[in-house]
C-alpha cells in the first residue's frame, strides 16, 4: 500500500495580524480615555509624552513620483499646538528662548501661568465675581490681643479701637476693609476655626458699628494661615486699601 503523499509545507499565516491590529486598536483606546480623564487638561502631558518624537524628525514625506523612500513634497512636521515650557525639559544653567533650544518664533506657554488662567476662568463660570479695581495703597494694622474665647464678642479694647479707627476712613468711597484672622497652622482644624471666629468679629463689628450707605459692603472678613516662622503671629490684621476707581 502506498503511502499517501505530504502537502507541501504552506506560507506563513498572517491571520495574527487581525488580532494584533484589534489590540493596538483597543490600546489605543484606552490611552486616549485615560489622557481625557486626567486632571489636568492643558496639553503639556501630550508635549511632554511625545516630545522625543517630534525632536526626532523635523519633516516627514509621503509616496510620490520621485525616486527614493520619500517625496520632494515633504510636510513640516511642526507641533500643532503652543510649546509648554515644562520644568524638566532644562536645567537652571541653560539659556534659550523655551523647552525648543532655538529662535524659532514658536509661541511658548509658561505651565503654571496657564494653568491659573484656566483656573481663573473656571472660577468665573462657577461663581458671579467680578474684576477688583486696583490698590492704589495700602496700610496694616496688627492686633496681637488674645481673641477672647468666654463670649462671642471677640474683640478686646484695643481691637476695637483699631476696628473703630479703621471704619471711620470708610468715609471715602474709595477705602476698603479686610479684618483678617491668622490661623495657628496650616491645617484644616486651625482655618476652621479661625474662619469661625472671622464670622463671630463680622457680626460684633454690625453690632457695634453704625455704617451709612454702602460702608457695609465694603468689608471683610476671612481667615487666612500664618506662613512666616520667623515673625511673630499676630491675633488679627486690618488691611485697609485704597482702590483706584477711575
Amino acid at each position: 500500500m502506498s503511502r499517501k503523499p505530504k502537502k507541501p509545507p504552506s506560507k506563513p499565516s498572517k491571520a495574527y495580524l487581525v488580532s494584533f491590529g484589534d489590540t493596538m486598536t483597543a490600546l489605543l483606546a484606552f490611552f486616549i480615555v485615560l489622557n481625557s480623564l486626567a486632571k489636568e487638561q492643558t496639553g503639556a502631558n501630550m508635549y511632554t509624552g511625545t516630545g522625543s518624537f517630534v525632536q526626532a524628525k523635523t519633516n516627514i514625506g509621503v509616496p510620490g513620483d520621485s525616486p527614493g523612500d520619500r517625496s520632494s513634497q515633504l510636510y513640516p512636521k511642526n507641533a500643532p499646538a503652543p510649546i509648554y515650557a515644562c520644568a524638566d525639559k532644562k536645567s537652571s544653567d541653560e539659556t534659550g528662548p523655551g523647552p525648543d533650544d532655538e529662535d524659532d518664533k514658536n509661541r511658548v506657554i509658561d505651565r503654571q501661568a496657564d494653568n491659573f488662567k484656566r483656573f481663573l476662568s473656571e472660577m468665573e463660570y462657577q461663581f458671579d465675581v467680578n474684576e477688583e479695581a486696583p490698590t492704589q495703597s495700602q496700610v496694616v494694622f496688627d492686633s496681637f490681643e488674645n481673641l477672647s474665647r468666654t463670649s462671642d464678642n471677640l474683640l478686646g479694647p484695643a481691637a476695637l479701637q483699631i476696628a473703630s479707627d479703621s471704619i471711620t476712613q470708610l468715609i471715602n468711597e474709595d477705602i476698603e476693609i479686610e479684618v483678617v484672622v491668622w490661623a495657628t497652622m496650616p491645617s484644616p482644624k486651625a482655618l476652621n476655626r479661625a474662619m469661625d471666629q472671622a464670622k463671630k468679629i463680622q457680626q460684633q463689628l454690625d453690632s457695634s458699628f453704625f455704617y451709612r450707605g454702602s460702608q457695609r459692603q465694603r468689608i471683610s472678613t476671612s481667615a487666612k494661615p500664618w506662613l512666616f516662622a520667623d515673625a511673630t503671629r499676630p491675633r488679627m490684621s486690618f488691611v485697609i486699601s485704597r482702590l483706584d476707581r477711575d
